[in-house]
């Protein structure tokens, strides 16, 4: 295979990426005459469109929707700001968190703190509208107060 020809299908792929979101190659996935390795390779590429999945440079190479904007994945957003909370400092602080959210979470003992993450956020996607952006707004706040607290830290030195 020539070069030109792996730069050819990588060129496409991401002409793909950039048109289709998520949900549009985990749908074509669940066609009924899809076969079984098309299906599992409608799914990567779905993982792979996701918003944060993919840099170049540093920078989203996938960008919004025909208003411009930036295309946001609530569940995503949720993960990252869990991720940067105190709340994901350990498997306990996390079943906290959902507790006063008022999901009843139980963890594996070997379960890790990702993973819970992930559970919990699939929770929160199930949420509707209302309480869901509620709860992000809530972890918005707290990253807020956080940056805020570093930020007195340094002033007392």
């Amino acid at each position: 295979m020539t070069n030109s020809s792996v730069h050819a299908i990588l060129g496409e792929l991401h002409k793909l990426l950039g048109t289709y979101k998520t949900s549009d190659f985990l749908e074509a996935s669940k066609y009924a005459g899809t076969s079984r390795h098309m299906r599992v390779a409608l799914r990567f590429l779905a993982r792979e469109a996701e918003p944060g999945a993919r840099y170049t440079t540093g920078q989203k190479t996938r960008s919004g929707n025909s208003s411009g904007g930036v295309i946001i994945d609530e569940r995503s957003q949720f993960l990252n700001l869990l991720r940067r909370s105190p709340f994901f400092d350990s498997t306990r602080s996390i079943l906290e968190y959902a507790s006063s959210i008022g999901f009843r979470l139980a963890a594996s003992p070997k379960e890790s703190r990702q993973r819970l993450a992930s559970r919990l956020a699939t929770l929160v996607e199930k949420l509707p509208e209302a309480k869901r952006r509620e709860v992000i707004g809530d972890l918005l706040k707290e990253r807020g107060n956080q940056t805020q607290g570093w930020i007195e830290v340094i002033k007392e030195r």
